[in-house]
């Protein structure tokens, strides 16, 4: 994986990077009636694209239609599926999304079945099969 992200020519210019931008990490400022991006455990300097894979990652996954990733898209002023990294990063955050369910595997049945699901998935190279949420 970063064999292949390190060879892909970004069309975004490089700049801060959240890591786990994606709507359950928005806060509601109650004083300005907007939002704040929360838990920064992630920060970094990078391609920006980064953080966008999440809203992508959710239409494929978790059936978010593509008129949900079409407007955020128009809004941003950049469609993540004409990044050369599209698929890598696709593949990085599908990665990323067995951390939650591992966690809890052990002692949920819930959890253990998340996980399975999302391995065989992965192992499989189904790139369209939708996951259950956490």
């Amino acid at each position: 994986m970063r064999e292949r992200l390190a060879d892909v020519e970004w069309h975004l210019p490089p700049g801060l990077v959240h890591g786990d931008a994606w709507a359950g990490n928005l806060l509601a400022d109650s004083r300005t009636g907007g939002l704040l991006l929360g838990d920064w455990d992630w920060v970094s300097s990078g391609p920006r694209e980064i953080d966008l894979v999440p809203t992508w990652h959710a239409a494929r996954r978790y059936g978010r239609d593509d008129a949900w990733s079409s407007a955020f898209a128009h809004e941003y002023g950049y469609d993540l599926t004409g990044s050369p990294g599209y698929e890598a990063l696709m593949h990085m955050r599908d990665m990323m999304q067995l951390t939650g369910p591992l966690r809890r595997a052990r002692s949920d049945q819930q959890y253990f079945t998340f996980l399975r699901q999302r391995v065989s998935a992965i192992r499989a190279g189904d790139r369209s099969s939708q996951w259950s949420t956490l």
